[in-house]
């Protein structure tokens, strides 16, 4: 029997009562042949890209610009709203229960799409000078990668594949959370991007990459759940790529966590030269070394005789620095290359010395505030201090 071709609202299981669509398995097993057809032709039109879904695709990514230029939570909110149904990240499960290749490549080429539209809004929004020298990057809690922020990812996703298989409307909001927690921190990986900072903006597309298996694998274990198990040889194919793909993406996130995270070595190239002082109040410029060992003391006394020089100044006074790092380095929120990342900082930003420092195996950190009084953790190695006035 073949799917009806004419009717946008077909008789099937999204048009049985309320009770009984709340138990979609036992509906869906004891649903006639036509029902079974008419229930998938209403999914498939449901996840189906119309022109209406990438007008509203554009929409929600010019808003984001704004939202990332002014830092406007509001209208971070209302992007996530107008967003359209994240329909893509359902077809493969749906492709695989249908089973057709054909969607199956056009939910993973809209997905595309997608995460291309958000990542030119961040794009476009890191082309905008900053006044304060350097990138501040809005919205980092996009980033945050907790226990707290993968439980969110995973609650969204399987609530909005649930109300998706009933019918219910209520599927937009959770679609519009999904968009938020899963789609939107790409943008931040286009401002990355735009500003040259290399590592950070692929550790932020493999965080994004990472969310968006968890909600394919999601998906595809409600619609299981729900009844809509892979058919036929070209369904568990299906269904079999969507998961080596999901595991695939979390795989390298996890495998690569360490070594995106760090922030890069610098070659050692011309530093900024020392201010002559007596020697009594001189400050030495903090150099990278490619001796991986022995620098670490020498970081750490370079450091302590900055900030208690031998005048009659208070030992925690705070000093000015400049970012050496031709690469720009990450604040974090404690002295660890795995914690939640503050905000970016470009070569020569400046920063005030709090005077804190940890030794975390070899690395020496030091506890800095950002001209906007953002306040992180820093290597002190890709840090050279000013003179402190005597």
């Amino acid at each position: 029997m073949s799917l009806p071709t004419s009717e946008t609202t077909p008789d099937g299981l999204l048009s049985i009562p309320p009770d009984r669509r709340n138990r979609i398995s036992t509906a869906y097993r004891d649903a006639t042949e036509s029902e079974r057809h008419g229930f998938l032709f209403a999914l498939t039109n449901r996840t189906f890209c119309h022109t209406e879904h990438y007008t509203w695709l554009l929409a929600s990514g010019v808003i984001l610009l704004f939202a990332l230029i002014f830092n406007s939570h509001l209208l971070l909110f209302i992007a996530a709203i107008v967003a359209p149904l994240l329909g893509p990240v359902m077809s493969p499960a749906l492709s695989a229960a249908t089973p057709t290749w054909s969607r199956f490549s056009r939910s993973l080429l809209n997905l595309l799409i997608t995460l291309v539209v958000y990542f030119a809004a961040g794009w476009l929004a890191g082309m905008i000078p900053r006044a304060a020298g350097y990138l501040t990057l809005p919205h980092i809690h996009l980033l945050r990668s907790t226990w707290l922020e993968w439980l969110a990812v995973i609650a969204a996703s399987a609530l909005t594949a649930w109300l998706f298989l009933r019918g219910n409307e209520a599927v937009r909001l959770t679609s519009a959370l999904m968009t938020y927690l899963v789609v939107f921190p790409v943008s931040l990986a286009g401002m990355l991007y735009q500003n040259t900072l290399d590592q950070a903006w692929i550790a932020t597309l493999l965080i994004v990459l990472a969310r968006l298996g968890a909600s394919l694998l999601t998906s595809l274990i409600v619609f299981w759940v729900a009844g809509l198990v892979p058919v036929k040889v070209h369904g568990w194919l299906i269904a079999g790529l969507t998961i080596l793909l999901a595991l695939a993406a979390i795989g390298v996130f996890s495998a690569s966590k360490l070594i995106l995270t760090e922030a890069p070595p610098m070659a050692p190239k011309s530093t900024v030269p020392p201010i002559e002082t007596s020697a009594a109040s001189q400050t030495q410029t903090l150099t990278p070394t490619p001796s991986p060992l022995a620098p670490t003391a020498t970081t750490v006394s370079i450091i302590a005789a900055s900030v208690t020089p031998t005048h009659a100044a208070t030992p925690d006074a705070p000093i000015s620095a400049s970012v050496i790092s031709t690469n720009g380095v990450i604040v974090r929120w404690e002295p660890n290359s795995k914690a939640n990342v503050v905000t970016y900082l470009n070569q020569n930003a400046e920063i005030t010395l709090l005077g804190e420092q940890q030794v975390v195996g070899t690395a020496v950190w030091e506890k800095i505030t950002t001209t906007d009084g953002e306040i992180g953790w820093v290597m002190a190695r890709y840090l050279a201090t000013a003179t402190p006035k005597p």
